[in-house]
C-alpha cells in the first residue's frame, strides 16, 4: 500500500479536486483505492456522493471504541461515481475533524490505522486541510509521497516554501524514527493563466529553481467547478476539454513517477 498527499498550505488551490480525481482514476484503472478526507469542510466526502460524517475523527480519536473500528468508518463509493473497474472507498469528514489536533496524542496514529488496510488497499490519497496543525504532522508521518500544489501567485508560492520546509522537518522526524523518507513527486502549478505575464514569469522562475520537479500546469478552466457541481470526474464530464487534456498529462506524469519509485 502507498499513501499519497496532494498538499499545499493555502485554501482554494485545488487540493480536493486533484485528490478526489486521483483516487477515482486509480479505482477506475482497476486498483483498490481509498480517499481520506482530512478537511473539516468535507468536500472530498461530498465529491464521493457521501454524507459528511465524523469518520476520520472516530478513526483517530475513538480508535478503541466501536465507532472507531474500520467497519464503522469505511464507506464504499458507488461504481457509477468513478466508472467502475476497481474499488473505491472513503473515510468521510465533517466539522468534528477540527477537533483532531486537540485530541490526538500520537502523531503516528494515522499511519498505524492506515497500515491495517495494507492487504486490501493499493493506494491511499489524503485530502488535506489548508491550515497546518498536528493533523498535518500525522498526515506527513503516514505519507509515502507528496505532490505540492500551488497557484502561480505570490502568496501561494510563499506558502509552497513553507510547505516544503514542513515536509523536510517531517522527513527529519521519520529518519530519526528509522522510517523511509517522503518522496517528493513534484510541484503542480494550478489555475494557470497562460495569457498573463505574471503567471508565465512565475512559472519560469519556479522551473528555474526546481527544474524537473515542476510538472506541466493545470490551466484555469470553468470545466473543473462545473464537473464538481454535478459530481463527475473531468474525463467523463468534458472528455474533449482542455481540462481533460491537462488531467491526462497529470496522469501520465504520475504514472511515470510511480514507476520510477518501484
Amino acid at each position: 500500500m502507498k499513501v499519497g498527499v496532494g498538499i499545499g498550505e493555502k485554501g482554494g488551490i485545488g487540493k480536493t479536486t486533484i485528490s478526489t480525481h486521483l483516487a477515482m482514476w486509480l479505482a477506475s484503472a482497476g486498483q483498490s483505492a481509498l480517499v481520506v478526507d482530512a478537511d473539516p469542510q468535507g468536500h472530498a466526502t461530498r465529491a464521493m456522493r457521501l454524507p459528511k460524517q465524523a469518520g476520520l475523527y472516530n478513526l483517530l480519536i475513538r480508535a478503541d471504541e466501536e465507532d472507531g473500528q474500520w467497519k464503522k468508518v469505511l464507506r464504499q463509493v458507488a461504481p457509477e461515481v468513478y466508472g467502475g473497474g476497481g474499488n473505491l472507498y472513503c473515510v468521510p469528514s465533517n466539522v468534528e475533524t477540527r477537533g483532531i489536533p486537540l485530541m490526538m496524542a500520537d502523531v503516528w496514529m494515522l499511519d498505524t490505522r492506515l497500515r491495517q488496510l495494507a492487504q486490501v488497499i493499493h493506494q491511499v490519497v489524503i485530502d488535506t486541510p489548508p491550515t497546518p496543525s498536528l493533523l498535518h504532522s500525522a498526515i506527513l508521518m503516514a505519507a509515502d509521497w507528496v505532490i505540492y500544489l500551488t497557484e502561480l501567485e505570490y502568496n501561494s508560492l510563499d506558502s509552497l516554501m513553507e510547505t516544503m520546509k514542513h515536509v523536510k522537518e517531517a522527513n527529519g522526524r521519520r529518519s530519526h524514527a528509522g522510517g523511509q523518507m517522503i518522496r517528493e513527486l513534484g510541484i503542480l502549478p494550478m489555475m494557470y493563466r497562460a495569457g498573463t505575464r505574471n503567471h508565465a514569469d512565475n512559472l519560469t522562475a519556479l522551473e528555474d529553481q526546481f527544474g524537473d520537479l515542476v510538472w506541466a500546469p493545470i490551466n484555469l478552466s470553468t470545466d473543473w467547478p462545473s464537473a464538481a457541481q454535478v459530481q463527475e470526474p473531468i474525463w467523463t464530464y468534458a472528455p474533449s476539454s482542455q481540462a481533460a487534456k491537462d488531467w491526462a498529462g497529470f496522469v501520465e506524469r504520475f504514472e511515470a513517477e510511480m514507476e520510477m519509485a518501484r
